[in-house]
């Protein structure tokens, strides 16, 4: 089978085709995000963005418009990642962050401390709110 044929599989809900698209494409998508994202945990956590974007977008690929690469690269390239982060203090994900996002972008992956926007925003608006692991000891 080729990817295309994966593609169609997976719009009809076949979580195989999704694993065999993922594995055939880990490596440009490795190499996309990676041009883009500094730290390896950013890299897998986009990675696993796009896996849950391609799954719950499944239907909205349309073969005569782009090949599965060019579909996948763009989900790669299409959320933004942000990092609330201040060493000496707790950083909240609210109202008033969000307002300081300029960057036009598909979805929003968000780093901080807390979360003080109820989930339902956060699903509307497309965001992902991932807490800073600080409470993880240095080895």
């Amino acid at each position: 089978m080729d990817p295309a044929q994966w593609m169609a599989l997976l719009q009809q809900g076949d979580e195989e085709a999704l694993e065999r698209l993922l594995t055939h494409y880990d490596g440009m998508l490795r190499y996309i995000a990676g041009g883009i994202l500094d730290h390896p945990q950013e890299l897998e956590d986009c990675l696993a963005q796009v896996r849950l974007k391609l799954w719950e977008s499944r239907g909205q690929y349309d073969p005569e418009r782009s090949s599965p690469a060019t579909w996948l690269t763009a989900l790669c390239r299409n959320t933004a990642y942000y990092f609330y982060y201040e060493r000496e203090s707790v950083t909240t994900l609210d109202h008033a962050f969000l307002a300081t996002i300029q960057t036009k972008a598909e979805g929003y992956t968000i780093y901080a401390d807390l979360c003080a926007i109820p989930q339902e925003m956060l699903r509307r608006h497309n965001i992902t709110f991932k807490k800073i692991p600080r409470d993880i000891a240095r080895l």
